[in-house]
């Protein structure tokens, strides 16, 4: 039982953080197609996160099973969160005023090769992360390879 509060609590923590992101984006998503493609992968990451821990709670799985899935589904949210925390350290987010200004809403703050390795960074963890989840499934459905 440990294992799931440990991996629910680690996917907690990113979605609190794509939290913050998906606000900023939201309120700059029309400044450009790359601004709005970020926008549309932290959504899909956000969405897959939701999915990945309905699963994990709903169906805890043994001890065996989490001796071999915890690691590669936690380095997965470890670059996940890197790349989320990285992001937010860029953007100008609202603080405590809940409010962003006209300028920070207006000017994109990555240059155009920052903004096109961040997308392709979202969709290969996005990738990594329906693995996790197709692994957790399969087990689920009792369709994995026996040991």
């Amino acid at each position: 039982m440990g294992e799931v509060v440990a991996l629910t609590a680690a996917i907690g923590s990113i979605l609190k953080a794509i939290g913050s992101t998906g606000l900023y984006l939201k309120s700059v998503s029309g400044a450009s197609r790359e601004v709005g493609d970020i926008t549309k992968r932290v959504e899909t990451t956000e969405t897959v996160l939701l999915a990945l821990r309905k699963t994990i709670e709903d169906f805890p799985q043994p001890a065996h099973f989490y001796d071999i899935w915890k690691k590669p589904a936690n380095d997965v949210f470890g670059d996940l969160k890197t790349t989320i925390e990285e992001l937010n350290s860029r953007l100008p987010l609202s603080g405590s005023t809940g409010k962003l200004s006209n300028l920070q809403r207006a000017k994109w703050p990555l240059a155009r090769e920052e903004t096109v390795l961040l997308l392709s960074h979202l969709q290969a963890e996005i990738q990594m992360l329906t693995v996790v989840q197709n692994a957790l499934v399969l087990y689920v459905l009792g369709l994995h390879v026996p040991s």
